[in-house]
């Protein structure tokens, strides 16, 4: 019988073609001697709650950083060339500029790593942000700039490009880093650690089958690489270099 290993994503990565990680799933089960199954979060309180259950996880930056720093989760592979980045925005009809943030009103979620990348893109230009207006969501963020309680937006990059048509033409993009600084990364339960370097491998060597590569494709990517402890917990201390 197949050892059973129970899998999850962070939930705005399954938000858009849920199918896409099944798909995944079934590769890791045909390329490996385990059977991976995908138990879907609809929301981040819901993904939060499944960790002490689940052995594999797809975790954005925050949550990757708590279960490796608090948890002891290991670190196994992220997407080659994939980065957590972010855009600021202002409304078209109220245009703002990057060259006054100091004076601005900024709609963020103060405690998400996206805004930290964000202030590390804007000190780098010498730009010192003004008040940041927190919002328990990238949604109420730009909920909060739409109806006049902030001048600007930081947003997470992907939730900003996943935006219908006609919402991000109510937006000016203003800004985006290039940080190259955080990822979502694929971790394991400590309690699986015996089977950490053989899953490891899995992942690393899944895009050489057409299958696989196929499935690593539909999820944007080429290939995976691997991912480093020192990586994840280098994002509790982001700075300018």
């Amino acid at each position: 019988m197949r050892l059973q290993i129970t899998m999850s994503a962070c939930p705005h990565d399954t938000a858009n073609r849920i199918e896409r990680w099944f798909v995944f799933t079934q590769q890791l089960t045909k390329q490996s001697r385990f059977s991976v199954r995908f138990s879907l979060a609809l929301n981040f309180p819901e993904f939060r709650g499944m960790f002490d259950k689940l052995d594999l996880v797809y975790a954005d930056p925050n949550n990757a950083l708590h279960l490796v720093r608090d948890r002891d989760f290991i670190p196994l592979a992220r997407m080659d060339g994939r980065f957590d980045e972010a855009v600021i925005v202002c409304r078209r009809d109220q245009p703002q500029a990057l060259a006054t943030i100091s004076n601005q009103r900024i709609a963020t979620c103060k405690s998400l790593i996206i805004t930290d990348i964000a202030i590390r893109y804007l000190e780098r230009q010498g730009l010192i942000p003004g008040e940041l207006v927190d919002q328990p969501s990238w949604g109420a963020a730009l909920a909060a700039l739409l109806r006049g309680d902030a001048d600007l937006a930081i947003l997470y990059a992907d939730f900003y490009y996943d935006l219908k048509p006609e919402t991000r033409e109510e937006l000016l993009l203003l800004g985006e880093s290039q940080e190259r600084f955080a990822f979502h990364a694929f971790l394991l339960t400590p309690g699986k650690a015996s089977l950490a370097e053989e899953l490891r491998s899995i992942l690393l060597t899944l895009h050489q089958n057409p299958d696989g590569a196929a499935a690593l494709q539909a999820l944007g990517c080429p290939k995976l690489v691997e991912a480093s402890r020192e990586e994840i917990l280098s994002f509790a201390q982001p700075s300018v270099q």
